[in-house]
C-alpha cells in the first residue's frame, strides 16, 4: 500500500523545522544566513494536499482488500451453513420425518435466497481482483512507463479475455465456459431482444401484417434454460455422436452386456427415431466386431457362469436379430462350425433361426434348420418358445405334437427324422463347393440330435425310423452319385447306435415286408 503518499510526511515536517532553528540561531550568532529553500517556506503539515492518484491507488488497493477479505469470511460462513444444513436437514429419523423437516429446510434456502449468496461470492471475489489491476495500473503511470506499459498490456488482455468468457455462454450456447456476470447479462439480452420485438410486432399490425405471435419473454429469462430448450431442438445427431462415444469409453465387459441390451431398445424407440439408419448402419463394423469379441471372451472363459454366459447369447442374438450386424450365413455358420456353438442351448438362438429357413439362399435356409433341431435337442428347459420352436419346425398337427410331447423322447426322434431327410435332401441338389460346408454341418448337426433314449418312443416313430434308416441303407448301397452315397452313410453311421439300441437282442428288422439285417 502506499499510504505515505496520502498524508504528510514526518521527515518534511522535521525538515521545517530544524530549517527554523537553524535561522534563529543564526541570526543569534550573527551569522550569515543561508536562504530557505521554497519548499519549507510553509509547514508541510498545513500545506499538504494527497495527488489524485495516489488517492485513486489507495482507494482501489484498500477496497480490493477489504471485498478479498469479506469473501473470505462469506466462504467461511458458506461452508458452516452448508454443514448446518446438511445436519439439520437429514436428521436420523424414519423416513417420512426427514422428508417432512428436508422440505421445511429446503423451502426456507429458497426463499431467503442462499443460492444468490453463493453466486455473489465467486462475483465479488472477481471485483477484488479487478480492483487490484485498477489500482496497480495507476500507480505503474507514476512510477515508469515502461512497466506500466508492459502490465497494463497485460491487464487488458486479461480483461478481454474475461469479457469473452462472460459473452461466449449467451452465444455459444453449448459453451463451458461462464462468468459471475453471464447471466445479468443474458438476462439484458433476452429482456432487449423481447422488447424489441414487441415494437416490432406492434408496428407490422398498424401495417396489418400477420406475424407469428413472439414467446421469447414467457419462456425462460434464465441462460441454463435458454440452453436446454436450444438442446431440445437439435438433431438427434448429437445423440448418436454421445452414444458412440460412450461406446467406445466402455472397457468392462458387463458395461458392454448392458450397451447392447439397450441398443435393442433403441432400434424400437420413438424417442430417437431411424437409429439403424443413422446410428448402427454407419457403425456397424466397429459394433460388430466388439460385440464378437464379447462373446469370444465370455464363451471361452472358465470364470464366466453358464447363467451369465447364457444371458448374454440371448442379448447377442436379439441384437443380431433386430440390427443385422452380422449377415445370416456368416451367423449360422459361425455357430455351427466355429466356436460359437454354445448358441445352439439358447431358444431365442433356435427362434432367429428358424425365421429364416425359407431364405432365398439355400445354405443359409439348411443352416437355419440344422441350427432349430440341434436346439431343440439341447435345451433342457422346455418353456413355451421350446414349444413353439418346435411346432414351427415339424410343422405337424397341435394333437399329435401333445401325443409325442407326453411319451418320452418321441419328440427328439421327431426332430431326428426331420432333419435326416433335409439333410439328404439339401446336399442331392448341392453343388460342388457347398458340400464341404454341408458335410461339416450334418456331422455337427447328427452330433447334437442323435442324444436321447429311443426306446422312451412311441411306436409308430420307431417304426418310421426303421423305414427311414432302411431306405437310406438301400441308397447308400445302390446310388450311382458318389456324393448322395457319402452322406448316406455318414447319416448312417451317426445313427446306428439308436437303430442298434431299437433292435437289441434282434439280427434283423423287417419293415413293409422287406427284411433288412442289422
Amino acid at each position: 500500500m502506499t499510504v505515505q503518499d496520502i498524508r504528510p510526511n514526518p521527515q518534511d515536517t522535521s525538515t521545517f523545522y530544524l530549517a527554523r532553528i537553524h535561522q534563529q540561531l543564526s541570526k543569534q550568532l550573527n551569522e550569515p544566513q543561508d536562504p530557505i529553500p521554497t519548499s519549507l517556506s510553509n509547514n508541510p503539515a498545513r500545506s499538504f494536499s494527497a495527488p489524485t492518484w495516489a488517492v485513486w491507488v489507495n482507494g482501489l488497493w484498500f477496497l480490493s482488500l477489504v471485498i478479498g477479505l469479506t469473501c473470505a469470511l462469506m466462504a467461511t460462513l458458506l461452508q458452516q451453513w452448508a454443514s448446518r444444513y446438511l445436519e439439520v436437514a437429514y436428521p436420523l429419523y424414519s423416513p417420512p420425518k426427514r422428508a417432512r423437516i428436508r422440505a421445511f429446510y429446503s423451502e426456507g434456502v429458497e426463499d431467503l435466497h442462499v443460492p444468490w449468496t453463493v453466486e455473489a461470492l465467486p462475483t465479488l471475489l472477481h471485483l477484488s481482483l479487478f480492483l487490484f489491476f485498477a489500482g496497480l495500473a495507476v500507480f505503474l503511470s507514476n512510477v515508469h512507463h515502461t512497466i506500466f506499459g508492459v502490465v497494463t498490456t497485460w491487464i487488458g488482455i486479461c480483461v478481454i479475455l474475461y469479457a469473452c468468457l462472460t459473452f461466449l455462454p449467451i452465444i455459444c450456447k453449448n459453451s463451458p465456459y461462464y462468468g459471475p456476470l453471464s447471466t445479468f447479462f443474458s438476462f439484458c439480452v433476452t429482456c432487449t431482444r423481447h422488447f424489441f420485438f414487441k415494437l416490432l410486432e406492434k408496428f407490422r399490425r398498424k401495417r396489418g401484417s400477420a406475424i407469428r405471435p413472439v414467446h421469447l419473454f414467457s419462456r425462460s429469462m434464465r441462460m441454463r434454460k435458454t440452453a436446454e430448450v436450444y438442446a431440445r431442438k437439435l438433431h438427434h445427431d448429437i445423440d448418436y455422436r454421445a452414444l458412440l462415444w460412450t461406446f467406445k469409453s466402455l472397457d468392462e465387459d458387463g458395461e458392454l452386456q448392458e450397451f447392447f441390451e439397450g441398443l435393442i431398445g433403441l432400434c424400437s424407440s420413438r424417442a430417437v427415431p431411424n437409429a439403424l439408419r443413422d446410428f448402427i448402419s454407419p457403425n456397424a463394423r466397429i459394433l460388430a466386431n466388439e460385440l464378437a469379441e464379447l462373446m469370444n471372451r465370455t464363451l471361452s472363459s472358465n470364470l464366466v457362469s453358464e447363467s451369465v454366459k447364457q444371458n448374454r447369447i440371448t442379448i447377442c442374438t436379439k441384437v443380431i436379430r433386430t440390427t443385422h450386424l452380422f449377415g445370416d450365413w456368416r451367423f449360422l455358420r459361425r455357430v455351427l462350425l466355429e466356436d460359437w456353438h454354445r448358441f445352439l442351448r439358447c431358444v431365442e438362438f433356435g427362434i432367429f433361426a428358424q425365421k429364416l429357413k425359407n431364405n432365398r439362399d439355400r445354405v443359409v435356409a439348411f443352416y437355419a434348420q440344422c441350427s432349430v433341431s440341434a436346439v431343440i435337442s439341447n435345451v433342457q428347459e422346455r418353456d413355451d418358445n421350446w414349444y413353439e420352436l418346435v411346432s414351427g419346425q415339424l410343422d405337424i398337427p397341435r394333437v399329435l405334437l401333445c401325443h409325442y410331447l407326453s411319451h418320452g423322447d418321441s419328440i427328439l426322434l421327431a426332430n431326428l427324422m426331420f432333419i435326416v431327410r433335409r439333410i439328404v435332401q439339401a446336399y442331392s441338389g448341392s453343388s460342388e463347393h457347398q458340400q464341404n460346408d454341408l458335410r461339416r454341418t450334418t456331422m455337427k448337426t447328427l452330433k447334437f440330435v442323435c442324444k436321447f433314449d429311443i426306446n422312451r418312443t412311441v411306436p409308430e416313430l420307431q417304426h418310421d425310423f426303421c423305414d427311414l434308416w432302411n431306405l437310406l441303407a438301400d441308397r447308400a448301397e445302390n446310388d450311382d452319385r458318389p456324393h448322395v452315397k457319402y452322406i448316406t452313410e455318414a447319416v448312417l453311421e451317426h445313427t446306428r447306435k439308436l437303430y442298434d439300441a431299437l433292435h437289441k437282442g434282434t439280427s434283423k428288422c423287417f419293415s413293409n415286408g422287406i427284411l433288412y439285417h442289422s
